[in-house]
């Protein structure tokens, strides 16, 4: 199997099918904007730290910039013309923000090759910085609109990725993890990585290695669809079909005028339901007034049930497990897993009796079944 990358493993998460499409059958996406604006900043910077002191003029690096300009993926010139120019402009800011304090770098784009549980795992890393003797600041630009805070960097798995590379090939220990967004000059950092989160990292790796060495590539839908191909998708491969293999259907079925059908009988199934809501409601306000359980009209009977849902108070429940090390053990608070943790041989008979104590009513649902009359043996009311 190929090596994997933080890309590659994102792409996986995102959608099995498209990493299959990508990097096994090697088809090609289409060239970005934001893509190729990234990459031509990207390689300035690169340019601007591959000098020892003294460092590169901006104007040798605003030259770099422009000979080195990636032109692929705009819709057109005055789209082009415009990146370019606020490419110069972040680079311009760039330079005045950071040139005072300018110091060579460990490495620039420095590639790595390293193995994580077993997996061979590949990527670059924009820059890295030494805090002292000892310890590496990690640095990564980012060109997006979108600026970010510090929690967005402590959970941002592509430098948790990059902290195991430079321990593991550089020989420094990671003291400072930094994203750098560049429109507005600014740099957030944390520390290392603590051993949760590296664990984390490497389960999702071999996760994905596994599940692309046993053929998994089902199709995902998401929020980032339609990717570049999908006259590959089932969910568009419909959009794509040619007119030969549409006569070769075996059904023959006129799918344009199915789904019009349905679609237009699913609205009306929504306008019966909010109506049946309604008068469900009124149903269930008679009821309570009058004190009834069965309700009788010329023709049906409505019989309304009462349930009750139970659950545990959170609060409650997290102050008793907390101080146990067992409310990590919730993950997230979820009533079935409380239970499931009350099943258990996890906790002793004492604290699953006091957890008990700590169930209540969260939620009573009232519904209604309707009969014919001539089903019930009632004759008159």
């Amino acid at each position: 199997m190929r090596p994997l990358s933080y890309s590659s493993i994102s792409t996986y998460i995102e959608c099995p099918l498209k990493y299959k499409l990508k990097y096994i059958d090697d088809l090609k996406e289409k060239p970005k904007p934001y893509l190729s604006f990234g990459s031509s900043l990207h390689d300035a910077l690169q340019f601007m730290y591959s000098f020892r002191p003294p460092p590169p003029s901006l104007d040798a690096v605003l030259k770099y910039y422009e000979e080195n300009w990636i032109s692929e993926g705009y819709a057109n010139y005055e789209e082009e013309e415009g990146y370019f120019s606020y490419g110069k402009d972040i680079l311009r800011a760039f330079y005045i923000t950071n040139i005072k304090k300018f110091k060579p770098p460990v490495a620039v784009e420095y590639k790595f090759d390293i193995e994580i549980e077993g997996v061979p795992v590949t990527g670059f890393i924009d820059r890295i910085d030494k805090v002292d003797e000892n310890k590496a600041e990690i640095i990564d630009y980012k060109s997006g609109k979108n600026i970010f805070d510090k929690s967005h960097v402590e959970e941002n798995e592509q430098l948790t990725m990059y902290q195991l590379a430079v321990e593991d090939s550089v020989g420094l220990s990671v003291g400072k993890l930094t994203l750098y967004h560049l429109p507005s000059q600014t740099p957030v950092s944390v520390g290392a990585r603590d051993p949760k989160k590296i664990e984390k990292l490497k389960k999702k790796v071999k996760e994905v290695s596994e599940n692309i060495a046993n053929g998994e590539f089902p199709a995902k839908k998401g929020r980032f669809c339609p990717c570049d191909f999908p006259e590959h998708c089932p969910y568009y491969r419909h959009l794509y079909l040619k007119e030969e293999e549409v006569k070769k259907e075996v059904t023959k079925v006129n799918i344009q005028k199915t789904i019009e059908e349905y679609s237009e009988l699913k609205e009306k199934e929504r306008e019966l339901k909010d109506k049946m809501k309604v008068l469900a409601e009124k149903i269930h306000v008679y009821c309570e007034e009058k004190g009834l359980a069965r309700v009788f009209g010329d023709e049906h009977v409505v019989t309304r049930t009462t349930s009750e849902r139970k659950g545990f108070d959170e609060d409650k429940l997290k102050e008793l497990l907390e101080p146990k090390g067992l409310w990590e053990r919730l993950l997230c608070y979820d009533d079935a897993l409380t239970k499931e943790l009350l099943d258990s041989d996890e906790i002793d008979d004492t604290l699953k009796n006091e957890i008990r104590k700590l169930e209540e009513v969260k939620k009573t649902i009232h519904q209604l079944r309707v009969r014919e009359r001539k089903e019930e043996n009632v004759n008159s009311y």
